[in-house]
């Protein structure tokens, strides 16, 4: 590579700016910057997730809620009770046995992503979830109250989370 490529390399990798989210004693760092100043790779500004809300025409879709369930189950984010006299038989549960099961998942979520002492992995998963979530607590709003939830908070929670969750790439900072 000559000089001037080198020079260029450089001034293009300080005008678009190296990785912010990878810092520089993070073992990744020189493959990331390399990448970059090669022009492989190309930065872009950050921007924040969209807001979340709780929406008052979410519909229940029983097909949906099976999907998510499963999907909780297998990731760790539900329990399944084998006493439970709905397991696997989604059709047979109430709403308010989704609504609890909603609520469970909730808290697992904002616990794991509170948590620093959780693997990346673990977290970039629950992070994953957050939209999901969301949607699901929009369509058990109802009795989610009635329950003593609040999913307006649950939401406002989860963006909270969802806005910190975003920096999971941490290194050695």
């Amino acid at each position: 590579m000559s000089v001037f490529s080198l020079v260029a390399a450089f001034i293009i990798g300080a005008a678009q700016g190296l990785p912010p989210d990878v810092p520089k004693n993070h073992w990744a760092y020189p493959a990331v910057n390399k990448l970059f100043e090669e022009g492989l790779l190309k930065g872009y500004p950050a921007r924040s997730q969209p807001k979340l809300i709780l929406e008052k025409s979410a519909k229940f879709d029983l097909v949906q809620m099976q999907a998510w369930k499963d999907k909780w189950l297998a990731k760790g984010f539900a329990v399944e009770y084998p006493e439970s006299p709905y397991r696997r038989d989604y059709g047979n549960a109430s709403r308010y046995e989704f609504a609890v099961m909603v609520h469970a998942v909730w808290s697992g979520v904002k616990d794991i992503l509170t948590k620093t002492d959780q693997a990346s992995t673990l977290q970039a998963a629950a992070l994953g979830e957050v939209g999901n979530l969301a949607q699901a607590i929009s369509v058990f709003d109802y009795e989610l109250t009635k329950l003593g939830a609040n999913p307006k908070q649950m939401i406002a929670r989860l963006n909270d989370l969802q806005d910190s969750g975003h920096k999971l790439f941490h290194g050695n900072r």
